[in-house]
C-alpha cells in the first residue's frame, strides 16, 4: 500500500449550524485501485456533499474537406463523475449527418456539394457541439472549410461531318458545366468561310464550295471562369463534288416487252449540249425510238442520233445542243437531274434470255481524242470524261418463276385444264385468244426456249393427265417426214414419222378462196385425235390434238383432210409424244423436199458433257455463221463460217474453244447467221 498526498482537493461539505473541519485527505493505491481517505472533525450532526464537474470534449480544431469528398469527424467527451453524458450539435450543413454512439463518442459524416450554398461557396461552416451530463454542459466550436474542386465541363458534338462538296455544313454543340460555372467557347482550326456562334447551344455552319473538297479538323472548346475546359475535335471529310454525271436506267420487262430507257444527267452547273455514244446487244434488244420529247432536252434546238456508228453493231451517237446559230436564243440546260434521253427498245421473244441482264452502256470508241460522252460548258468548251462520272444500266429478261410456269391464263393456277384450253384457243384464234409477255413466258413448259409452242402443249396436257411421269423432254428425235397431197378441191397432209406423234398445229394458205364450203376433218386413222380449225380470209389454222394424252402411232398416218379448197402449208408444227419440238423434212413421194425455211434447233443434249449436237435448216444454199460464246459476249468457238447446201444440218461441239482447251462449267449461247437470218439459242455445259 503507498500513501499519497495530492496537492489540491475539493470538498463541498454541507453542514447545518456546525462548524466542519477537514482535518486531511489521504489517497491510498491498493494494486490498480484509488481509495480516498477524509478525515474530518465535525461537531452535531450533518451529511457530507461533492462537487460536480461539467463534461470535458477533446478539441477538434478546424476541418477541411473538399467538395466531393467526404468528411469523417469523430468527437470524443469525458466527464471526471462517470455521470452519461448526451452529446449533440447545432449549425450541421444541410445533408449532414450526426450520430451519438451514447458512450460519450459521436461522429459527424458530410459530403460537400460541388456547387451552391452546402460547396465552398457557403465555406466556413461553423458549428457548435456540446457535450451534457444532465446538469452541466460544455460546448466546443469548430469550423468546417470546404475547399473548392472545379469540374471541366463537358462538351456534346458530332465528332465526324461527311459532305460533299458545294452543300452546306450546319450542326449544333452543347456544353454543360457539372459546377453551374459560366462557360466560354473558343474555336481552332476553323474552316476558311465557316462561321461559329457562340451560345447554348452553339452553331456551326459552312457554305461549301466545289474547291472545298479534302479533310478538315477543327477543335470546339469550351472553358469554365476556372480555366477547366472540355475540346472535342470535328473532321470534316469534304469529297469532291460529282459536278457532271451520265447514268442508263435499269430496268425490267418479260420476253416480247417494250421497255423505256432512260439516259440522265446530273449537272451541278449548267450546259450548253452533249454528245453521247451508247451500245446495245443487238441480239436481245432492238431500238424501237429514241427521242427528246418529255426530257430535260425537249427544248433544245438540235437533236440528233446515228446508229451502228463508225460500223459497229449496237452503237448509237446521240447529239445534242441548246442553241444553234439562228435567230432563236435558247438557254443552257440549267442545273439539275433528270432525263435527257429516251429510247425505248423492243425486247427479243426468244425465251433463252430470259433471267438475264443485258447490258446499255457508255461506249468509248474515240480513243484519240475522247470525244465520246462529253459535254460542253455555257462557254462552248469541252467538259472533258475525267470530268464526269458514268453510270452503265442493263434490261433485266424476267425469268418466269417455277410457281408461275405452266399458268398461261393467269388465274393463279398452273398446270390446269384452263391454261390448256387457253392454249389451244391461241393456236386457233390469235386474235380473241392472245397471250401477253408474261403468258408467253409461262406458256413455255417444256423449257426449250420457244413459247407458245404444240410441244408446250402436248407437255402442258400430259402433266394434267398426270402422263409425265417418266416422259422427260428428250431433243434426239429424228425428222418428221411431212407429206401433203393437192388435189382438185381437197388437200391432205400425212406424216411418216418413226416415233409416236403428240400433237400438230398448221397454217395453210388457200387457193380460190371464193368458196365458203370448206370442211376440215381428222380421218378415222388419226386414232382419237381431235381437229379443231378456223378459218380468217385465206388462211386455215389446224390444230390436231387430244385432250387426253392420245398419240399418233410411228408410222405413216393421214392426220387432216381439208374439202372444197386447194391449199398449201404456210407454217406446220409437229411435237413427239413426249413434248418437244420435231424436225421436219417435206417429201412427195420417196424424194425429199427441201425446208420451207430457216430453222436452229436446241442443242442436244443438253446439259451436255463434252459434246452436244447443233442442227439447223437452210431452205436455199447460204452461208453460214455458227458460232458459241460465253455470257460475256466473248467468242468461244466458230464451229462453221462457210457456204452449206440447202437441207437440213447437224454440226457437233466438243465443247473446246478455239485454243483446243476445255470450255469451263457454265451457260453458252449458240448463234447462227444465214443470209437474213439469225437466230440464238441458250445451252448448258455441266462436268
Amino acid at each position: 500500500m503507498e500513501l499519497i498526498r495530492p496537492k489540491l482537493v475539493c470538498l463541498l461539505l454541507k453542514w447545518s449550524a456546525v462548524k466542519t473541519v477537514i482535518r486531511d485527505i489521504m489517497f491510498i493505491r491498493i494494486a490498480k485501485l484509488l481509495y480516498i481517505i477524509a478525515i474530518i472533525a465535525w461537531a452535531g450532526n450533518g451529511s457530507v456533499a461533492y462537487a460536480n464537474s461539467a463534461p470535458t470534449i477533446l478539441p477538434v480544431g478546424d476541418q477541411y474537406v473538399t467538395e466531393g469528398q467526404t468528411l469523417r469527424l469523430h468527437i470524443t467527451a469525458t466527464d471526471i463523475d462517470h455521470d452519461k453524458i448526451s452529446l449533440g450539435v447545432s449549425g450541421q450543413p444541410t445533408g449532414a449527418i450526426f450520430v451519438d454512439s451514447g458512450n460519450g463518442a459521436a461522429s459527424l459524416i458530410w459530403r460537400p456539394d460541388y456547387a451552391g450554398p452546402m460547396s465552398s461557396e457557403g465555406s466556413p461552416f461553423a458549428l457548435s457541439f456540446w457535450a451534457g451530463d444532465g446538469t452541466q454542459a460544455t460546448v466546443l466550436t469548430a469550423n468546417i472549410y470546404v475547399i473548392n474542386s472545379n469540374r471541366r465541363p463537358l462538351i456534346d458534338a458530332p465528332t465526324v461531318i461527311s459532305a460533299v462538296a458545294g452543300n452546306p455544313i450546319s450542326f449544333n454543340l452543347s456544353a454543360s458545366d457539372p459546377d453551374h460555372d459560366a462557360l466560354n467557347w473558343s474555336v481552332t482550326g476553323k474552316p476558311a468561310g465557316s462561321i461559329f456562334t457562340a451560345g447554348e447551344p452553339a452553331q456551326f455552319s459552312w457554305a461549301t464550295v466545289f474547291a472545298d473538297s479534302g479533310s478538315y479538323t477543327a477543335g470546339f472548346i469550351a472553358s469554365d471562369i476556372y480555366g477547366a475546359s472540355d475540346t472535342v475535335q470535328v473532321t470534316f471529310h469534304i469529297a469532291p463534288a460529282v459536278i457532271y454525271a451520265l447514268t442508263i436506267d435499269t430496268v425490267s420487262g418479260y420476253s416480247g416487252d417494250l421497255v423505256t430507257e432512260h439516259i440522265r444527267l446530273s449537272n451541278l452547273v449548267p450546259i450548253r449540249g452533249f454528245d453521247l455514244l451508247i451500245n446495245y446487244d443487238q441480239s436481245a434488244l432492238s431500238l424501237a425510238s429514241l427521242t427528246k420529247t418529255g426530257t430535260r432536252a425537249a427544248g433544245f434546238e438540235y437533236f440528233n442520233y446515228y446508229l451502228n456508228e463508225r460500223g459497229i453493231s449496237g452503237d448509237v451517237h446521240v447529239v445534242g445542243i441548246a442553241d444553234i446559230a439562228n435567230s432563236i436564243v435558247t438557254p443552257p440546260l440549267a442545273a439539275g437531274d433528270g432525263p435527257i434521253i429516251s429510247a425505248t427498245f423492243y425486247i427479243t421473244r426468244d425465251l433463252n434470255f430470259a433471267g438475264f441482264a443485258v447490258p446499255i452502256n457508255f461506249a468509248f470508241e474515240d480513243l484519240a481524242y475522247r470525244t465520246d460522252n462529253t459535254l460542253t460548258d455555257t462557254a462552248g468548251a469541252r467538259i472533258e470524261q475525267t470530268a464526269i462520272e458514268y453510270i452503265d444500266g442493263f434490261v433485266a429478261i424476267k425469268k418466269v418463276t417455277q410457281s408461275a410456269l405452266g399458268d398461261i391464263n393467269l388465274n393463279g393456277l398452273a398446270f390446269e385444264i384452263g391454261d390448256a384450253i387457253y392454249l389451244t384457243n391461241y393456236f386457233i384464234n390469235p386474235v380473241n385468244s392472245p397471250l401477253n409477255n408474261e403468258q408467253r413466258a409461262n406458256s413455255d413448259v417444256n423449257q426449250d426456249g420457244l413459247p407458245a409452242s404444240i410441244a408446250d402443249l402436248v407437255y402442258l396436257i400430259n402433266r394434267i393427265v398426270n402422263l409425265s411421269a417418266g416422259l422427260k423432254p428428250r431433243y434426239d428425235h429424228e425428222k418428221v417426214a411431212l407429206l401433203s397431197g393437192d388435189k382438185r378441191n381437197e388437200f391432205s397432209v400425212a406424216f411418216d414419222s418413226p416415233e409416236e406423234i403428240g400433237a400438230a398445229v398448221m397454217t395453210l394458205e388457200l387457193k380460190g378462196t371464193e368458196n365458203d364450203n370448206i370442211t376440215v376433218e381428222a380421218p378415222p386413222e388419226s386414232r382419237g385425235m381431235l381437229c379443231k380449225w378456223r378459218r380468217e380470209g385465206s388462211l386455215l389454222r389446224i390444230l390436231i390434238y387430244s385432250d387426253k394424252g392420245n398419240r399418233l402411232p410411228a408410222g405413216i398416218n393421214e392426220v387432216v383432210k381439208v374439202t372444197g379448197a386447194e391449199a398449201r402449208i404456210k407454217d406446220i408444227q409437229v411435237s413427239s409424244a413426249d413434248g418437244t419440238m420435231m424436225p421436219i423434212v417435206f417429201r412427195d413421194g420417196s424424194e425429199e423436199i427441201l425446208p420451207r425455211g430457216f430453222s436452229l434447233y436446241q442443242n442436244f443434249p443438253n446439259p451436255f458433257n463434252p459434246t452436244t449436237d447443233i442442227s439447223f435448216d437452210l431452205p436455199v444454199t447460204a452461208r453460214v455463221e455458227l458460232t458459241v460464246y460465253d455470257l460475256l459476249g466473248r467468242n468461244v468457238k466458230v464451229l462453221a463460217d462457210g457456204v452449206f447446201p440447202a437441207g437440213h444440218h447437224t454440226l457437233v461441239w466438243d465443247g473446246r474453244d478455239e485454243k483446243g482447251n476445255s470450255a469451263a462449267s457454265g451457260i453458252y449461247f449458240y448463234q447462227i447467221k444465214a443470209a437474213d437470218f439469225t437466230a440464238r439459242k441458250k445451252m448448258i455445259l455441266l462436268k
